[in-house]
């Protein structure tokens, strides 16, 4: 529904029915609040609901709602994407598994003739209901250099990717353990 020239609100729904192993009914809502501040920003409120149910297994049904916040602007060779979040995923029949999690997302890209260097951040931060022991953090940065060269129909990409995982309870002996890959 367009408010206005700069204010939208944008609903979305499916239903997806897929049988793998087992039969799946899937059910996905979005609600979206959109502004558009002015030619280069725009900034958005969303929430999406995702409810998943197994017909033949409902210890596996679940439930996963995601509010967030999201501002996009471009200015110069820039193009700037930044992304608030928090994720609530539950069990109804199984408690254990529930979880919250807060989410902070970056993504730049700056192009340049023939090119673009692109890096984004992430940083994610879950928390178990039921146990504390299994609290973490996880962070991420990469960066991706692209430019391709007319003269002799060549290209080079450079990427690289940093992951690391922090635990509030490491535990070796449950395959629970901090790492930084790079």
């Amino acid at each position: 529904y367009q408010i206005n020239d700069q204010h939208a609100i944008l609903f979305d729904e499916k239903y997806v029915y897929r049988r793998r192993n087992e039969p799946v009914h899937e059910n996905l809502a979005s609600l979206r609040w959109h502004w558009d501040y002015s030619a280069n920003t725009t900034f958005s409120l969303k929430d999406s609901y995702n409810y998943v149910t197994y017909p033949l297994n409902t210890l596996r049904n679940f439930s996963d709602n995601l509010a967030e916040a999201i501002l996009t602007r471009k200015f110069g060779r820039y193009d700037l994407s930044h992304n608030l979040g928090y994720e609530r995923l539950w069990y109804p029949n199984y408690g254990p598994s529930d979880f919250s999690q807060f989410n902070m997302l970056g993504d730049s890209i700056y192009s340049f003739r023939n090119g673009t260097f692109h890096w984004d951040s992430k940083w994610n931060r879950r928390t178990y209901h039921n146990s504390g022991y299994l609290d973490y953090d996880n962070y991420s940065l990469a960066a991706d250099f692209n430019q391709t060269y007319t003269g002799n129909d060549s290209e080079i990409s450079i990427t690289n990717v940093l992951d690391m995982r922090d635990y509030d309870n490491e535990s070796v002996a449950l395959f629970r353990t901090n790492y930084v890959d790079d």
